[in-house]
């Protein structure tokens, strides 16, 4: 189950959705994965008392055939909050940024999972980024529409050909 604790506000107010401090966002994603832990636990029932949730012998029948749960995916970077959250509860994590902003996220969830008993390697990394793939040896994408010249039929000779190009033109991976 993927998780974050919204960051489209106008969204949000399009749907009739109130739009509370980031603070207060990320308190309310603990407090929501600490009751779908309990929700989806053994236990017939679950009883949460939190500053923005309250439960009181609620059940989640049926319960998860996964055990002990389906994994937890939390997206976010918040260096203080986020982070603390995925060391406390999270199978996994999904974070943006150049590779040395990811480098350093994952520097600091190290401390978090340290300061909390958790093993750091337990916890899956993934970053969601934007890749522009370019055909040939043009790679000045600074006025080019992102788009992928990929097809579903095309050979790996020719997935090889392409550059694909991390955020700008400074984080090069070349296939050839």
């Amino acid at each position: 189950m993927g998780l974050g604790a919204a960051w489209n506000k106008q969204e949000s107010l399009a749907c009739g959705i109130t739009f509370p401090p980031l603070k207060e966002l990320l308190l309310r994603l603990e407090e929501t994965v600490q009751i779908i832990k309990k929700m989806w636990s053994d236990e017939d029932s679950s009883t949460f008392t939190g500053n923005y949730f309250h439960i009181q012998n609620a059940y989640c029948v049926p319960k998860p055939i996964q055990k002990p749960s389906p994994p937890i995916m939390i997206g976010g970077g918040g260096e203080q909050l986020t982070l603390r959250i995925v060391a406390k509860y999270a199978d996994a994590c999904n974070v943006s940024g150049s590779p040395e902003t990811i480098k350093r996220k994952m520097n600091i969830l190290k401390e978090h999972c340290k300061s909390v008993g958790r093993d750091y390697d337990s916890i899956l990394m993934t970053s969601l980024n934007h890749v522009v793939f370019i055909d040939g040896e043009d790679r000045d994408i600074t006025n080019r529409e992102p788009k992928s010249i990929l097809d579903p039929n095309s050979t790996v000779e020719e997935v090889k050909r392409i550059q694909a190009v991390y955020e700008t033109s400074e984080f090069l991976l070349r296939h050839e």
